[in-house]
């Protein structure tokens, strides 16, 4: 009687393939497999086809297939330029009034210091203002100490000093 055939004894058998040429018997090429080895090669292999399939249809080909991706793209540098263009109306508006404050500079109206005072209140953000407000009492008393002190600690090292 034969002995059983079992799934390990399928797997674990060794098998020998041997590449001959045709026409003189030579051998040019002896494999030694067995299944669980090429079941193994197998399936190292669809898991890397498998992984290169997976990551250019996720990161190249979406450019390519997916409508979605070029409306975020679109809406994305839409976004850009609106930020953009306030930003450069914000400019435009400061050269345009600091424009305006020169010619009312050099008219040589005399009202034209009150116009440029309440101008430059106008002009400034509430933020802007708030800082203003706070820090200018602050400020003005530093001023007065540190003129009234003179350099105080601030003096000049010339370049031959050694000692940092």
């Amino acid at each position: 009687m034969a002995p059983k055939k079992t799934l390990s004894n399928w797997l674990t058998n060794r098998y020998l393939l041997i590449i001959r040429n045709e026409e003189n018997f030579a051998e040019k090429k002896t494999i030694s497999f067995n299944y669980a080895r090429v079941i193994l090669i197998l399936a190292v292999a669809f898991s890397i086809t498998l992984g290169i399939a997976i990551y250019l249809v996720t990161v190249t080909l979406e450019e390519w297939l997916d409508p979605r991706f070029t409306q975020m793209r679109t809406n994305r540098q839409l976004v850009d330029l609106t930020v953009s263009i306030d930003s450069l109306e914000y400019e435009m508006n400061l050269k345009d009034q600091y424009i305006n404050n020169i010619k009312l500079i050099v008219s040589g109206d005399p009202t034209a210091l009150s116009v440029l005072d309440s101008l430059s209140e106008q002009s400034l953000v509430p933020a802007e203002l708030k800082i203003r407000e706070i820090s200018n009492p602050i400020d003005s008393q530093f001023r007065a100490e540190f003129e009234s002190e003179g350099l105080g600690l601030l003096t000049y090292r010339g370049s031959s000093s050694d000692e940092f």
